[in-house]
């Protein structure tokens, strides 16, 4: 901003014997002590305007987050598919050559209960459970779209599967997630899980981290 006040300053010397008239010293003087506020003021003016845009920003992340639905479905939505698809594919990446043992337990043929989160028409994000005892349900499938991530969405899908989860009868929520997805450990700790011995099949697997959230009473 201050080159270009500096090249308007350079472009009025040159034009100072010009057929418009000769720019007298004391005016010059003038234009080159005004440049440094005219250059504060473009930049509070820029400010300005970057503050007006981040606010809009907010704005809209806020109303998506205000106008955003939950929609309870099942394994047969294709809309639940299609985050799924992309869940898998991000995780092909961060589980590695371990990705074939972790895949072949996320089938969907078990998952009867799945939450949707949608933004207008658009699916954005999602979440399913499923039995594994007579008191657990077993979280599976989390996964928010990268653009609608940081806003909360996760959090507002699992509190509709431990919802879920209270309505049909189940007291504990349980799940397993990867050292290689810190955000998700994050999330569920912030959510009040807390890791427990790895169950199951993920036993003895250094990658996994199981933790588990008491929902309802018995």
């Amino acid at each position: 901003m201050l080159e270009a006040a500096a090249l308007s300053l350079r472009g009025f010397e040159h034009r100072e014997h010009t057929e418009v008239g000769k720019v007298s010293m004391r005016q010059l003087a003038e234009l080159r002590s005004a440049a440094p506020a005219l250059a504060g003021k473009l930049f509070q003016r820029g400010r300005r305007m970057q503050r007006g845009l981040e606010e809009q920003w907010v704005s809209a992340r806020f109303l998506n987050f205000v106008f955003m639905k939950l929609i309870r479905t099942d394994n047969s939505s294709e809309d639940f598919r299609a985050l799924v698809r992309a869940l898998d594919a991000h995780l092909a990446v961060t589980d590695e050559d371990e990705h074939d043992f972790y895949h072949q337990y996320n089938g969907l043929d078990a998952i009867k209960h799945v939450v949707m989160a949608y933004e207008g028409d658009s699916p954005i994000a999602c979440g399913a459970i499923k039995a594994y005892d007579d008191s657990t349900m077993e979280v599976k499938r989390m996964f928010t779209a990268e653009a609608a991530r940081g806003q909360g969405i996760a959090v507002k899908v699992l509190d509709e599967l431990e919802a879920w989860s209270r309505e049909l009868g189940y007291t504990r929520c349980l799940l397993e997630t990867g050292k290689r997805q810190p955000y998700a450990i994050r999330l569920y700790e912030k959510c009040g899980y807390q890791v427990v011995p790895n169950y199951g099949q993920y036993a003895g697997m250094d990658n996994s981290v199981c933790m588990e959230k008491t929902v309802g009473q018995a």
